[in-house]
């Protein structure tokens, strides 16, 4: 053609460098690609390069230290943290609250939530799109002229949706329960720290308390072993009292020494559960627990009516089964009648930018799908097992609070009843050490009889101490499991097991989870 047609040649020409550079461009890309050991090709088979796999099957794979993301490495102890300072039990719940990664992430959670609903209340509001487009190219109009050619046009368009057959409303309301089980969990996110945080305090409190009696232990052992000794050296025991006072010293130092680890290890675990590193030194204040007699009054069903108002992962539970019957009818709003508004005004500059072409439109926009290939139709089936799905789990996660609210309700007044026996066996021990020890001395009684009332004094305190702990313990999680925790305390399941209305879930300060 561009033989036959001689005033062309200048359009050939610059068709034929166009044709050459697109060429070019296309093998230069190629090659690009080939070169990129990231990028491999068909034309060329991979080869491993060092870094990418480890050198043996053997040898882990070690990646680049300046790679690893930093990111995701562990915050430093934030500087609101006073070493100094002595912590008390309320001071280290509220440091929790508010620098634990979880409620953090359940904060964040709820946020993203929140702007989730606003999002789909856009939904009722028109939408405006600004468009444009333009071009420009060489060419001829007959067989004696080229020019170049170009045309610019902006436009703009305005949809509303009118008519959805109920499709925004689900949605909306589907947004809207997410929004609230994601703050019901938010909640359950901060009872759950606390519940860590008042375990890991209780235990350190008992773990401590036992130390202290071993080491008591450890010196009631050490006096009965002097006093064998001088007993020994005057002629009125044998050496078989020295060798069993020095076996029980050294039981006793046994004891001490492992009470001791416990004690270190659950240092870390306060520290963790605080959101501060395993290896932070916490001061804690003194600690003296009133525990009263009448613990947990009141019938058991009482508590599990409260847990099943006030619960907050059984709310959130709800909460996501409502947004589920919402999505079933969403999604049956989809097979529906569509109807939407549509209006839209631009302009077209052609050549030399003097010719103006204005357009303007308007017009209702009607949709009925008459044949999916079955797609709506299993869709809503989808939906609608899920919704069931999601009602069975409201009622299997209603009976496990249930059963954890009657778990921790005896568990409390066991641990009640264990604390009267407790005393009562430490007051008589106390006594039997104390006149087995005098009969020792006095030379008229055993060195058996001694020990054996050692051992029963030391075991005396250490129940005691375990039956404490044991009830905190199960004061604490009776106040979850009824939902109770975060609003009154741990206290707040043994003070008024039957409070008002639900609270709402809380709302977090400004830049605070």
């Amino acid at each position: 053609m561009c033989l036959n047609r001689l005033p062309s040649v200048r359009f050939c020409r610059f068709a034929v460098r166009s044709i050459s550079l697109a060429a070019a461009l296309a093998l230069a890309s190629l090659a690009a690609a080939g070169d990129d050991p990231g990028r491999p090709v068909k034309y060329r088979p991979w080869h491993p390069t060092p870094g990418d796999t480890s050198a043996s099957p053997a040898s882990p794979w070690t990646p680049d230290p300046a790679e690893l993301p930093t990111l995701l490495a562990p915050e430093r102890t934030p500087p609101d943290f006073s070493a100094d300072a002595r912590w008390r039990l309320s001071d280290l719940i509220d440091y929790a609250l508010r620098h634990n990664p979880r409620t953090k992430a359940a904060w964040h959670a709820a946020r993203a939530a929140a702007a989730a609903k606003a999002s789909r209340g856009g939904a009722y509001l028109p939408t405006v799109d600004l468009e444009g487009i333009g071009q420009a190219g060489y060419g001829s109009r007959s067989s004696k002229y080229e020019e170049w050619q170009g045309a610019l046009g902006p436009s703009i368009a305005v949809n509303y949706l009118l008519y959805d057959s109920g499709g925004r409303a689900a949605d909306l309301e589907e947004a809207r329960q997410a929004l609230r089980a994601a703050n019901w969990t938010h909640r359950a996110v901060l009872e759950d720290v606390m519940l860590m945080v008042l375990e890991a305090y209780y235990l350190h409190h008992g773990v401590n308390t036992l130390v202290t009696a071993e080491e008591t232990a450890v010196r009631e052992a050490q006096a009965v072993l002097e006093s064998a000794t001088e007993r020994h050296r005057a002629g009125v025991a044998t050496i078989a009292d020295v060798l069993q006072a020095r076996s029980a010293l050294a039981q006793a130092r046994l004891a001490l020494q492992t009470a001791t680890g416990d004690l270190r290890t659950l240092e870390g675990a306060l520290a963790a559960a605080v959101g501060l590193p395993a290896n932070t030194a916490i001061r804690l204040a003194d600690f003296q627990p009133e525990i009263p007699a009448d613990a947990a009054a009141g019938e058991v069903d009482r508590f599990i009516e409260v847990a099943q108002r006030l619960r907050p992962d059984l709310a959130a539970a709800r909460a996501e089964a409502l947004g589920a019957e919402a999505r079933v009818r969403s999604v049956q709003a989809a097979g529906g009648v569509t109807v939407a508004a549509t209006a839209g005004a631009g302009a077209l500059y052609n050549t030399g930018w003097d010719t103006l072409l204005d357009n303007y439109s308007v017009g209702i926009t009607l949709r009925l799908p008459i044949f999916t290939g079955y797609t709506h139709a299993n869709n809503v089936i989808q939906a609608s097992e899920q919704s069931a799905a999601a009602t069975a789990r409201v009622h299997s996660l209603a009976q496990t609070v249930a059963h954890e609210v009657w778990r921790s309700f005896y568990a409390l007044q066991t641990a009640g009843e264990k604390i009267r026996t407790t005393d009562e066996l430490l007051s008589s021990a106390t006594q039997s050490y104390d006149v087995a020890l005098n009969r020792y001395r006095a030379g008229v009684g055993d060195i058996l009889d001694l020990l054996s009332a050692q051992r029963t004094l030391e075991a005396a305190r250490s129940e005691q101490t375990r039956a404490r702990t044991e009830w905190l313990l199960a004061m604490a999680r009776l106040g979850r499991n009824t939902g109770q925790l975060l609003t009154a305390g741990p206290a707040a399941a043994v003070a008024s097991p039957a409070p008002p209305d639900p609270p709402a879930p809380p709302r977090s300060p400004e830049g605070q989870p």
